[in-house]
């Protein structure tokens, strides 16, 4: 078993078992939220009213879209002059919308009617069947200067009034974590599952590796092997052949210089070299 890749393989495993139950819970308490989305403050801030107030709040000092007014009735465009047939009627009829500060006795008027027909999906309500009448605070545009405070309106029949900053505040946080925890549960699910297991069976089935072999340091004593065993050496040492048992060595005796007379012996006298005598 080779350890290190068990214990990686287990670790991203285990991470990634995390990361499917977080993601996929993410996801679900997103899609709750959305699906449950009305009782989320209730995005109407008032329903068939001829008066009330609403509370601007720029949080982040950016600007806000503001309020947005409706009527109950589908906003179509049958002459196709680009403006919803409802809407225009209700102005034409007499009514009207106001919008002002709390506690200012000149406060200027905010809203804006606005009787133009928006694309498909960019505004939910109007594709949900109302009539878009006009706005109030909408900073964004530059046409509105409210800060933060309290705003009260009147209308001369029962209109629907949106303060769409917070509803679309909280539809972003749901789509957000909606994608977060898609993306971290599919990334978990099928990047860091299989390669968990993957170095987790890997490191299950194999060895840690080939031991290391002994390194001889040089002028270290070595082992040389012989019929009757180990013989140490050492640098420097001469080595003996090794001696069969019941034999003892035979040493073999140094060689001498050959030696020199100092008188050569006389050679053998011959017969015929002998001194003639007497006979």
């Amino acid at each position: 078993m080779n350890k290190g890749l068990t214990i990686a393989g287990a670790v991203v495993l285990l991470l990634s078992l995390i990361g499917v139950v977080v993601g996929s819970a993410m996801a679900s308490n997103s899609v709750a939220s959305m699906e449950n989305l009305d009782d989320l403050e209730d995005p109407w801030n008032y329903e068939n009213a001829t008066m009330g107030t609403i509370t601007y709040d720029d949080a982040d000092g950016m600007g806000e879209l503001g309020f947005y007014f409706y009527i109950d009735t589908p906003m179509k465009d049958v002459d196709e002059d680009g403006e919803g047939d409802a809407c225009v009627a209700f102005f034409n009829d007499g009514g009207s919308v106001s919008v002002t500060r709390d506690g200012e006795s000149d406060a200027v008027n905010q809203f804006t009617q606005d009787c133009s027909m928006p694309a498909p999906g960019e505004d939910g309500n109007v594709d949900g069947g109302m009539t878009r009448i006009g706005y109030a605070c909408n900073t964004y545009t530059g046409d509105a200067d409210c800060t933060d405070g309290d705003y009260s309106f009147r209308a001369s029949s029962g209109v629907y009034v949106m303060y769409v900053d917070p509803v679309l505040a909280a539809l972003f946080e749901g789509l957000g974590a909606l994608v977060g925890g898609g993306a971290l549960a599919s990334a978990a699910a099928c990047c860091g599952l299989p390669l968990g297991l993957l170095l987790l069976i890997i490191g299950l089935v194999t060895g840690s590796g080939p031991k290391a072999m002994p390194v001889q340091a040089y002028g270290q004593a070595t082992t040389m092997p012989t019929t009757l065993g180990a013989m140490p050496t050492t640098p420097g040492m001469q080595a003996y052949a090794p001696i069969q048992q019941g034999m003892a060595p035979i040493e073999q005796p140094a060689a001498q210089p050959p030696a020199v007379a100092e008188h050569a012996a006389p050679e053998t006298a011959q017969p015929w070299d002998q001194a003639e005598g007497p006979l």
